[in-house]
């Protein structure tokens, strides 16, 4: 899965896929790409299955704490993603040169 770095959120993500293609009655890869392309319900079920609906990266003090350390630590170039977000508030920063 790409942009899923721990672990434990990658189990997340697969095991909320598998319970909602269980739930479909889909066993197998290619149904269940089949299925994105043709069922509009299944496509927004598996989008609320693998999203988060709320976020706390900028408003807890531990995140803000590595990404200081980080930027302190790096050589290199800070690059800033901003993704628009139903408030406005959430910033999300991308560090690969």
């Amino acid at each position: 899965l790409v942009g899923i770095d721990k672990l434990e959120s990658r189990v997340m993500v697969i095991n909320a896929l598998v319970k909602l293609s269980n739930e479909y009655g889909i066993s197998q890869s290619s149904a269940f790409i089949e299925a994105l392309h043709v069922d509009k319900t299944f496509y927004q079920d598996v989008v609320n299955a693998i999203t988060v609906n709320e976020t706390f990266f900028m408003r807890e003090i531990e995140t803000l704490e590595y990404l200081i350390e980080y930027i302190v630590k790096s050589s290199l170039p800070l690059r800033i993603l901003s993704m628009p977000c139903s408030n406005a508030a959430e910033v999300y920063f991308n560090f690969t040169a």
